[in-house]
């Protein structure tokens, strides 16, 4: 696994990394992933300049956070606070898109409450009025599950 996100050469280190977000769409590929140990990597990732390295890492995010055993994971490394970071980045549609979806998948973990209340309602509300439906949709969402918590 780590094979495919660790090339020197810069354009292939995205597609390696496009490669991994393909493999956490698929459930099965989550426990190869956690005992990998490259979660932190990924999560580290969510913070690099180049906006290709930030997109694909919240797809892997996003796709990983299908399996609720790997939110601690996530939280705890600081993988929310840097979605909570990403999900304000206006020149990323997808970015924006994806870090709905995450903050939809995290709000059934209590411990994700307390940052999302906190650091995260702000850019929520903000994914609220965003242009794109799914994005809405999945703020919407994010705000009515942390609500009824």
């Amino acid at each position: 696994m780590r094979q495919l996100f660790s090339f020197d050469d810069r354009p292939f280190e995205g597609l390696g990394l496009g490669s991994l977000a393909n493999c956490a769409e698929d459930i099965d590929t989550h426990v190869f992933m956690k005992s990998a140990s490259i979660l932190d990597t990924i999560v580290g990732w969510l913070e690099r300049e180049e906006l290709d390295i930030k997109r694909e890492s919240a797809r892997v995010v996003a796709g990983l956070l299908s399996s609720r055993e790997i939110h601690p994971h996530i939280i705890q490394h600081g993988g929310l606070d840097s979605l909570i970071l990403l999900s304000g980045l206006d020149s990323c549609e997808e970015c924006r898109y994806l870090t709905a979806l995450s903050f939809h998948k995290l709000t059934p973990s209590p411990t994700s409450h307390e940052t999302l209340i906190h650091d995260g309602l702000k850019n929520i509300m903000s994914l609220i009025k965003d242009v794109q439906r799914d994005t809405r949709k999945h703020a919407v969402s994010a705000l009515r599950d942390l609500s009824s918590n």
